[in-house]
Formats: structure tokens, C-alpha cells, sequence
């Protein structure tokens, strides 16, 4: 009969042949702790949260948040035996890969973590904070883990693991793949929100998208969340935040040139409802 011995670096499955035992071999060895944060991928917003790929980095993105605090809990998995007594292991900041200033900008909550009995995940608690510099720099945390009495660091590189989706997330902030250290990057650069309808918003530009947080704030208390709503953004939210933004478009239009929004490539800047067409360049208006 086959035995099969399930490992994590790799991911690996490795067929033993041992006569006709049934049962499966037990783990041997010291158990093992690394990083496996865990969110959703490209298109992977749907589905059991237990499915989420393995990440090799977080990104903290406050030009799309509403807040300027942000809680994570990085994800420290187990390989090896559940115990029923609890172990306990440390996690450090790497100060050479580290570019965020503490406390201004992150806060390690905590540097013993303990892995509780009868569980194979603990977390690592990180705040971190929004900072002026944060809207034109992306700054860098990385924590390490050190390994415990009973908790070492078994793995230089995880792949897929069986039953998850595959990891399709971009890597450009980072291309580490050693799960004894995670990467957090924060930034405030405003990016396109999940539920942008160029329809009626056109082209995304960080400076329309400014403008409109403005207007629809002081009109309605739109912010940022409202914006990353898929569903509602499709429908008469995103027809409303049209009207606005063009209503403010067309009165800076009346006062005269010098008060025209231009877009950041030069054009006038063009929602659903101002009377020039998308893409129109000011020197091509006419009275």
C-alpha cells in the first residue's frame, strides 16, 4: 500500500511503499512555524477565506482606505504536530530592510508570540500608521521570525499548498519568497478603487479621484469605502458622483479659464455630464 508523506517546501508529495500497512506514517522531526498570511488574489474576492492563496508580502494601500491607522495580523502557520500545551516563539523588525520609522509610522505590537495549545496558527500583531510621506514614498516593514525551544524554521520557500488558489497576485513590491520573513509596504498614493465606472467617470486619474472624495463628501458623505463597492458603484451611486463632479466641473468652467480643471494629461477633465467631450483638450474649446 502507498503511504504519503505531506511537506510544505515545496509543496511535495512523496509515495513510500511499505507491504500492505493502511495506516499513515507519523511526522518525525522538530516542528515548524513560517509566515503564511493569507488574502485574496486577483479576482479571488468570493469563496472560503481558507482557500486564499499564500502571500509572500502586504501591502497596507491608504490611498484606498478610509482611516489612517491600519491592524494587521500576519498569519504564522505550523508545520508538524498540534500539542496540547502551548509553545511559544519570537518575531524582530529587520532594520536593514525596514525604511518605516517607529512609532511615527508602524508599531510591532508584540515580540513573544505564542502558539496556542490545540492550535496550528498564531498571528503577529503590526499597527501601522499613515504618514505625509506616504503620498509619494512606499515604505517597507519586515519582520523575521527566531525560532522557539520546540518551533524551528524549517523552510526556505513555499509553493502552492494542496486546496488553495494558486497565487496569481502581483509581486512588484516584493520578490521575497523566504517564509521566515514577511514584508509590509504602505503607501497613500491614490489608486484606482474597485468600483470605478468609466462609463460615467471616464479615465482614472489620481487628481479626478481627488476631486471627486472632495465633491461627493461635501454633498452626500461619500468616502473612500463607498468608492470600492463593486455592486453599488455600478448602479445610481456612481450616477450621483457623476452629477456632482460635473456640477463643480462645469461652475469652475463658467468663472473662466483660468479656474478650468485640467486632467493629468493635459485634457479637460471629463465625468458624465460637463459639455465637452472625454479627451478634450483646452485649447480646443470654443465659447
Amino acid at each position: 500500500m502507498k503511504k504519503w508523506i505531506y511537506t510544505l517546501a515545496g509543496i511535495t508529495l512523496l509515495p513510500l511503499w511499505s507491504g500492505c500497512e493502511k495506516e499513515l506514517m507519523d511526522y518525525e522531526g522538530k516542528d515548524g512555524i513560517y509566515f503564511d498570511v493569507q488574502y485574496p488574489g486577483t479576482g479571488q474576492y468570493w469563496g472560503d477565506l481558507s482557500q486564499y492563496s499564500h502571500q509572500i508580502y502586504s501591502i497596507v494601500p491608504f490611498g484606498n482606505m478610509d482611516g489612517n491607522d491600519s491592524l494587521l495580523n500576519l498569519k504564522v502557520g505550523l508545520a508538524g504536530s498540534v500539542k496540547d500545551y502551548p509553545r511559544s516563539f519570537k518575531v524582530e523588525v529587520v532594520a536593514d530592510s525596514t525604511s518605516a520609522i517607529s512609532p511615527d509610522e508602524f508599531e510591532l505590537m508584540a515580540t513573544d508570540i505564542v502558539m496556542e495549545a490545540g492550535k496550528n496558527t498564531a498571528y503577529v500583531p503590526v499597527i501601522v500608521r499613515k504618514s505625509e510621506r506616504m503620498d509619494t514614498n512606499t515604505i517597507q516593514i519586515q519582520i523575521r521570525l527566531i525560532a522557539g525551544e520546540e518551533l524551528g524554521l524549517l523552510f526556505s520557500r513555499i509553493g502552492n499548498i494542496p486546496g488553495r488558489w494558486t497565487n496569481d497576485t502581483q509581486t512588484y513590491f516584493s520578490q521575497n519568497e523566504d517564509p521566515n520573513i514577511h514584508n509590509i509596504f504602505a503607501n497613500n498614493i491614490l489608486r484606482e478603487p474597485s468600483g470605478w465606472n468609466k462609463v460615467q467617470l471616464g479615465d482614472f486619474s489620481p487628481t479626478k479621484y481627488a476631486m471627486l472624495l472632495n465633491t461627493s463628501y461635501e454633498a452626500m458623505g461619500f468616502v473612500k469605502s463607498d468608492f470600492e463597492d463593486r455592486n453599488k458603484m455600478q448602479g445610481g451611486r456612481c450616477r450621483m458622483i457623476a452629477r456632482i463632479g460635473s456640477k463643480y466641473l462645469m461652475e469652475q468652467y463658467r468663472k473662466g479659464r483660468e479656474y478650468w480643471v485640467i486632467d493629468e494629461d493635459g485634457t479637460m477633465m471629463w465625468v458624465n455630464g460637463v459639455s465637452w467631450a472625454n479627451h478634450t483638450k483646452p485649447e480646443d474649446m470654443v465659447n
